[in-house]
């Protein structure tokens, strides 16, 4: 049976797996260090480098050479003066060029980059979880995604259902499915209500 702890390498602590964030990278796909740990760790991190940035009022971009106001730049705690080195004109046309780059590398990194972001998988993952359900979403069994019409990120593909309070992938789930168990709270008791009131009046 797999294990559903993990110990925390940051505080030594044997916590469930549900304490911990995920990542693809490593061999068992979870983070070495606990969510809190994490968290404590990045503050203090960033709180480091917020002592050492010296504010400026005017900075060159690096792209245009350009002499700009500060109110130009988007913020990049990793610089001495708190703010990235492109102004923001010049940061949005080379993150465009940048992404269409990799699209003519990889057609699937949009929908790669996005459940890496918002579920901790990759498209790999995906498609052998597909794979397992037959090509049908986990509740009605249709074959129909019915994602046709949303964002480019999830066209024609099942939505990621995870649970909302531990963050655990539960399966795939169908447009209208995922948007149900949504609206009725994500919830047994939710769900439970909707069937008693369906069968209460299904005769009439």
């Amino acid at each position: 049976m797999k294990t559903q702890t993990k110990k925390c390498t940051q505080c030594g602590i044997e916590k469930s797996l549900s304490e911990f964030h995920k990542d693809v990278r490593r061999p068992d796909g979870i983070r070495g260090c606990c969510k809190s740990c994490c968290k404590r760790r990045a503050l203090a991190s960033r709180k480091a480098r917020t002592l050492l940035i010296v504010p400026v009022e005017e900075k060159m971009c690096s792209k245009c050479r350009e002499v700009l106001p500060a109110g130009c730049f988007n913020k990049g705690p990793s610089t001495p003066d708190g703010l990235q080195r492109m102004c923001r004109s010049c940061y949005k046309i080379y993150d465009k060029e940048r992404r269409l780059k990799k699209l003519v590398e990889d057609p699937d990194y949009d929908i790669d980059s996005s459940l890496r972001h918002r579920h901790g998988i990759n498209l790999k993952t995906y498609y052998e979880m597909e794979r397992q359900q037959g090509s049908k979403c986990a509740i009605c069994a249709t074959t129909d995604a019915g994602t046709l019409k949303s964002a480019h990120k999830s066209k024609g593909r099942f939505c990621v259902d995870h649970n909302h309070g531990t963050g655990k992938i539960r399966g795939l789930l169908c447009s209208n499915c995922n948007l149900g168990i949504g609206f009725l709270g994500d919830t047994l008791e939710g769900v439970e209500a909707a069937a008693a009131y369906l069968r209460k009046y299904n005769n009439g």
